[in-house]
């Protein structure tokens, strides 16, 4: 009588511990399906960011461009205008006009030699070449002002 209720005792426990060391595997198969989800979005979300992070980055180097190009120009007409003026001022205005051609190159260079990284160092180069663009831009139309008549 003790082999009919042991026997099946045993064998009920056996399974009830079997069933129950399944479900945290179970529970462990779903959790990782939510992390390859997760980490499918955050993929995704990556791609993305660094696609408009690219466009972004082309259109401004056109820009960039162009404004450089702009810049050029505009140094190329000071130089002829100080071609006309006094020789002890032109001596100090080819200087002046030299330094500026100087920060021109320097924009072009750092523009071209950009390679496109994380996005804070994305936001770091912009920053500063923006600023630095705009302080060449500002010298360039204040020489104008100030120094040729």
């Amino acid at each position: 009588m003790i082999k009919k209720i042991l026997i099946p005792a045993t064998i009920g426990l056996f399974a009830i511990s079997i069933i129950i060391a399944c479900n945290p595997s179970e529970k462990k198969v779903e959790v990782a399906k939510e992390n390859v989800i997760n980490a499918e979005q955050n993929l995704q979300k990556a791609k993305e960011e660094a696609a408009k992070t690219k466009e972004e980055w082309l259109k401004y180097k056109a820009d960039s461009e162009e404004r450089i190009s702009t810049n050029e120009k505009q140094i190329a007409e000071l130089k002829t205008k100080i071609a006309k003026a006094d020789l002890k001022v032109k001596a100090a205005l080819d200087i002046m006009i030299d330094q500026l051609e100087q920060k021109n190159n320097v924009l072009k260079k750092n523009l071209t030699e950009y390679k496109d990284e994380s996005e804070d160092k994305w936001k770091t180069f912009k920053a500063e070449f923006s600023h630095d663009m705009d302080e060449l831009s500002d010298a360039i139309k204040d020489f104008t002002v100030k120094n040729i008549k």
